[in-house]
């Protein structure tokens, strides 16, 4: 008497074979996901770096002004407290800015 036991291949069923192609699915939208995420944060940074060397312009276009003291130009600074003031600023002429002043310091 023979009481061998045979192996049984068995095929996989058809959600075990989805479930790998989701899986697969679901890797390349992570990794999708993740570009994208580091390209976002990478132009974040960027724009960060131009926005902090725009400061540093504003600070040279009021030293530029002359007959200002640096009290005078500290109180300046601190007004510019927007980005949208600094831009505005910098978009000023150098009379423009020099009127600027006085009406905020009157």
């Amino acid at each position: 008497m023979n009481l061998e036991v045979h192996s049984v291949t068995r095929k996989r069923n058809r959600v075990e074979k989805e479930g790998n192609l989701d899986s697969s699915r679901n890797n390349n939208f992570q990794m999708d996901s993740l570009n994208k995420l580091t390209e976002t944060i990478s132009s974040f940074a960027d724009k960060v770096d131009r926005f902090m060397a725009r400061d540093q312009g504003c600070w040279k276009l009021i030293k530029e002004i002359p007959d200002l003291t640096d009290s005078t130009r500290f109180k300046v600074l601190e007004l510019l407290n927007t980005r949208a003031k600094k831009i505005d600023f910098m978009e000023m002429s150098s009379e423009e800015r020099s009127k600027w002043i006085a009406f905020q310091l009157t």
